[in-house]
């Protein structure tokens, strides 16, 4: 069994080269820090192969095997017509401007020719709500080939509701993080309800497990005798909220030895270099910046004392489950997509409202209460080692996937 795996992303370009600044030979020898090789590691473990699409403004088809996952990367070329859009001004910054871009940036008609190539058996596609999930659907329909529509954060915008049932009716199955986006999706599309399903997401824990702190310190160059806070994610603030983390430091009465890891690229480093340059925290906040190696990420969720999250909206934060998988709770708002992952007061704290003071408040109080925190990192670990290890998530998708196929095309794998 053979799957394509899309990204949302328009083109490699858009983002992994403009926004991660990863060239494609990065990318294929050192890059696996998303959803997609994740996927592929973990299907493999189960016997099922996978092709990892990405669309480029470019050359001609490509690809390779990945260095370091068990897949295979292609690199697809991207239409003429994304091409002129984009030079548009403005052109994707309404959400329908950012549906037309993503559905115009797919090359249906080379991509017949991929699945083809490469004996494509499922098709899985990151974003229901993007507009390439309604022109892959529509490839993988003609040709036969069963098609799963995902949620990893991006919900249906309301004006896209109904030409969107069109394109949800060619799915075999449809898939949601969470429970809120679950009971959204099936009452918008009641007759859909049978096919849209639940599939959290799940964390690699041969790779992030607990460790000895003074040794991952050591890995990573720093000070055992700190107190360290950790954030993971894209510095993209609208979304990831790091402007209130900065102000919530500006106002905890932690020593100098606590200090506060932003790992993340992306667009808004400036902004928040200059936040941090304001408030005089410079000695207190520090922005990491990108960390590929897998290995290294593992050891900075064990350096921490807590992983906080400040994001305003997410889809399933898997970061909120490798810190869980390291021992560690997480400090978060109680948003969309952290709800389902946080008992409060039990694997981490809840905030219910999203406020720089609240939030150094409660970290303060669980920075000031080591057995409580201890505690906390004990049921974080417990829960992702029972409901969100990867094995059972591959077992559950493989399922999933045989249902979809005749018995005889996976029955000799």
């Amino acid at each position: 069994m053979k799957i394509a795996l899309f990204m949302s992303t328009d083109t490699f370009e858009d983002f992994f080269g403009g926004g991660l600044g990863l060239t494609e030979a990065d990318y294929i020898s050192t890059y696996r820090n998303d959803f997609s090789f994740e996927y592929a590691k973990m299907l493999s473990e189960v016997g099922i192969g996978t092709v990892i699409y990405n669309f480029t403004r470019h050359g001609e088809s490509r690809g390779a095997k990945h260095s370091l996952v068990d897949c295979f990367v292609k690199f697809v070329p991207t239409t003429s017509w994304y091409k002129l859009y984009r030079s548009i001004p403005y052109s994707g910054k309404t959400f329908l401007g950012r549906y037309i871009s993503s559905y115009i940036s797919t090359n249906e008609r080379q991509l017949e020719q991929e699945f083809r190539k490469e004996g494509i058996d499922i098709v899985y596609v990151q974003e229901y709500a993007y507009g390439r999930f309604d022109a892959i659907a529509k490839v993988a329909k003609r040709m036969g080939i069963p098609v799963v529509g995902a949620h990893h954060g991006s919900s249906i915008h309301k004006g896209l509701l109904e030409r969107k049932r069109r394109s949800l009716k060619l799915a075999d199955l449809i898939t949601c993080l969470n429970y809120d986006e679950l009971n959204k999706m099936k009452a918008c599309y009641p007759e859909l309800a049978d096919k849209i399903k639940l599939v959290p997401n799940a964390v690699n824990t041969s790779l992030f497990k607990i460790k000895d702190r003074e040794e991952s310190a050591r890995n990573l160059g720093l000070d055992p005798r700190k107190t360290y806070l950790l954030t993971v994610g894209r510095l993209f603030d609208t979304q990831k909220g790091h402007t209130t983390l900065i102000k919530a430091m500006s106002l905890m009465e932690a020593g100098p030895q606590t200090e506060l890891l932003i790992i993340g690229t992306g667009p808004d480093r400036e902004l928040l270099q200059k936040q941090i340059d304001q408030l005089g925290l410079g000695q207190k906040v520090t922005l990491v910046g990108q960390v590929l190696d897998r290995g290294k990420m593992s050891d900075y969720f064990n350096l921490c004392e807590m992983f906080v999250l400040p994001s305003r909206y997410e889809g399933m934060p898997l970061v909120i489950l490798e810190a869980g998988a390291c021992g560690k709770p997480t400090v978060a708002f109680d948003v969309v997509g952290v709800r389902d992952l946080l008992n409060d007061g039990e694997n981490g704290v809840k905030i219910p409202v999203h406020s720089a003071e609240l939030l150094a408040k409660e970290i303060s109080s669980l920075l000031a209460d080591g057995l409580r925190r201890k505690a906390m990192g004990a049921k974080a670990h417990e829960l992702v080692q029972r409901e969100y290890n990867e094995l059972s998530l591959a077992k559950k998708f493989k399922r999933e996937f045989e249902l979809m196929l005749p018995a005889s095309s996976y029955a000799a794998n």
